[in-house]
């Protein structure tokens, strides 16, 4: 039999079990603002890579909040760099279950569905665990060498990610490509697959007509002195107008785009192939869709 229809048939015959384990690591609390549970959920995460046969599975100690590390060794020719994070957002109002009980329920238009606060990142990564266990079962061993590194700081700025990086050098060098887990699946049963990932880049401006020794100094002025007292907001306003140009989508700051690598055929071919799926239905999809 073909060790594909193999696979997805152990996944369907083991469906209840994978389903429990996706909801132990969803009813772990893991609220990395509050330093809430994140200790138990690193031992948790640190359990399931030990369970799929990593050669390698420890908890990074940071001073702070936790990570996990995984190598799993399939003496393949290929490894890929897999990240995760285990941490969650504060729980917040509006819920009508228990955040961190994994209540499995109907919810329409789909059959059913658990309920949970980290569901998307918890849930798909332990999905992607259950799924290599399956291909494990079947095959006796992984085609690729994995490398995890499951993050426990991604919703207070990730501050100690430089620091595993370089504990990890060693092995994170030699990886083939980097994916990070996290597939989503629509009312059709499409599965999404997300090929890149995007940074972000936080920046606070400050600006003081003390400190810039023309505006303001000691307390406010009212509005009717700006003939005489220069306003700091608008030396602010052009500042933040001369990072960015929302008519063409594009960061303005000399040198941002050095170094970016431009998409090969292959990259275009699917870029197209997704433009056109979607063709003449961005302005009904999204009103306010940004140009470029």
């Amino acid at each position: 039999m073909n060790k594909r229809i193999e696979t997805h048939e152990h996944i369907s015959s083991h469906f209840e079990e994978h389903l429990g384990r996706v909801r132990e690591f969803m009813a772990q609390p893991s609220v990395s603002a509050e330093n809430l549970g994140m200790d138990e959920a690193a031992k948790l995460q640190l359990k399931y890579f030990q369970q799929l046969g990593c050669k390698e599975a420890e908890i990074i100690e940071t001073g702070a909040i936790p990570s996990v590390w995984g190598y799993y060794d399939a003496g393949a020719p290929k490894t890929l760099a897999v990240y995760s994070y285990f941490d969650t957002n504060i729980v917040g109002t509006g819920w009508n279950v228990d955040p961190f009980e994994a209540v499995v329920s109907s919810h329409d238009p789909f059959k059913k569905v658990v309920y949970g606060r980290g569901a998307n990142a918890k849930g798909g990564f332990m999905s992607f665990l259950n799924a290599l266990e399956s291909m494990k079962a079947v095959d006796g061993n992984l085609p690729v060498n994995l490398m995890f590194v499951a993050e426990g700081e991604e919703f207070v700025g990730s501050e100690h990610i430089p620091m595993i990086i370089e504990k990890y050098r060693h092995h994170l060098s030699n990886a083939d490509a980097c994916i990070v887990p996290g597939a989503c699946q629509n009312v059709n049963g499409d599965v999404t697959l997300f090929l890149g990932n995007k940074g972000n880049l936080h920046i606070e401006l400050e600006c003081s007509g003390d400190s810039w020794g023309k505006g303001p100094s000691g307390g406010p002025v009212h509005s009717s002195a700006q003939c005489v007292v220069d306003n700091p907001v608008w030396r602010m306003a052009k500042v933040l107008e001369s990072l960015f140009d929302p008519d063409t989508n594009r960061v303005k700051v000399e040198g941002f785009y050095d170094g970016l690598t431009s998409a090969d055929d292959g990259d275009l071919v699917l870029i197209n192939r997704l433009a056109e799926k979607y063709k003449g239905r961005e302005e009904r999809a999204i009103p306010s869709l940004a140009p470029g």
